[in-house]
């Protein structure tokens, strides 16, 4: 549904745990922050986003183009916008 949360969303529980893998490693003074955000894009905007991710630039040429020419038809048909929500995971910690 659009606009509803993932049920994988990244939760403050799972960032917490993550940090703390540090520990064992022996690092101290360990801290961690997350960061929402939303963006808003055109069909060609996000397909533009997607071109910058090396997995996408990893796939062969035609069908890359024909991939996003698909995405774009299909934001355009929903509205011309797709919206991301993003979470931005900051891991922090010292080496003693």
């Amino acid at each position: 549904m659009p606009g509803a949360p993932s049920a994988n969303e990244y939760s403050e529980d799972e960032a917490k745990k993550r940090a703390y893998i540090a520990r064992k490693y022996g690092f101290t003074d360990i801290s961690y922050k997350l960061y929402h955000r939303i963006r808003s894009f055109t069909a060609k905007e996000y397909t533009s986003l997607l071109a910058t991710y090396s997995d996408h630039i990893a796939i062969e040429e035609h069908t890359r183009k024909r991939f996003f020419s698909e995405i774009e038809i299909a934001i355009d048909n929903l509205g011309g916008r797709i919206t991301i929500y993003d979470t931005i995971d900051l891991q922090l910690a010292r080496k003693p």
